[in-house]
């Protein structure tokens, strides 16, 4: 644990990143995990990718899809959230919509 907690330390200093995020960098990368934030502070990370949502909402892409929820369908333990449709699947996260909406829910292999 020790090791981890010196890396993050000096990812910290060698990168300006509060200490918090180095952790968080640090746990991230040692399971080979990719890390999807806005934060630019994290820009020039290995293994970081930095979205920008306000220029993709101003393109009018939406990458869910018109999806109004997500959640972890091994996790979930409300019975609603299995009423709404699903739009898709991202990982193990489930996207759906209210059921309103002028989304057409696409078939999961």
């Amino acid at each position: 644990m020790t090791q981890y907690l010196i890396k993050a330390a000096d990812i910290s200093f060698q990168y300006g990143l509060p200490m918090a995020d180095a952790i968080f960098y640090t746990v991230t990368s040692m399971y080979g995990s990719q890390i999807v934030t806005s934060d630019k502070h994290s820009k020039g990370l290995e293994m970081v990718i930095i979205w920008t949502a306000t220029h993709d909402a101003l393109n009018e892409w939406d990458p869910s899809n018109g999806a109004l929820f997500f959640f972890n369908p091994a996790t979930a333990t409300s019975a609603w959230i299995w009423t709404r449709p699903q739009i898709t699947r991202i990982g193990v996260k489930s996207l759906r919509t209210s059921g309103a909406g002028q989304v057409t829910p696409q078939a999961l292999p």
